[in-house]
């Protein structure tokens, strides 16, 4: 979809038009309980309690990862979903394996958009959004 939105510029005799190409998440458009599109949209977003993320807004929180042995490991999105070794998340990996089979790269985006399995990538993001 595209849309164009007129912008006058303050000072100037012309409009700038702007075209923003957009298009919703394809998981808007399943049929998903409303808590785990709100999760799904929770991680995609950033709008989560990785620390990575509160990190940002407690310095006292260090963004290294309490759930798991890895020392130094920053608790971010590649690593609560392919690398923390908390057993939940471990059990989550095992459970949706193949998701992971696909995501050849072991890459946060390349799982992100995968064709099939959708409906198994939502319920892996929503219980790992619920989780963290």
């Amino acid at each position: 979809m595209v849309c164009t939105t007129p912008e006058k510029i303050p000072g100037y005799s012309f409009s700038l038009h702007v075209h923003v190409l957009y298009s919703l998440p394809k998981y808007m458009f399943l049929d998903l309980p409303r808590d785990v599109i709100r999760s799904v949209a929770r991680f995609r977003l950033r709008v989560h309690t990785l620390r990575f993320e509160t990190a940002t807004w407690s310095p006292r929180s260090p963004p290294t990862c309490d759930l798991c042995e890895a020392d130094d490991d920053v608790q971010d999105e590649q690593h609560a979903i392919f690398h923390c070794t908390h057993p939940h998340t471990v059990s989550l990996r095992r459970r949706y394996e193949s998701l992971f089979s696909e995501a050849r790269a072991q890459d946060v985006s390349t799982l992100l958009h995968q064709q099939t399995n959708s409906i198994f990538l939502h319920e892996l993001m929503s219980k790992l959004a619920r989780f963290y």
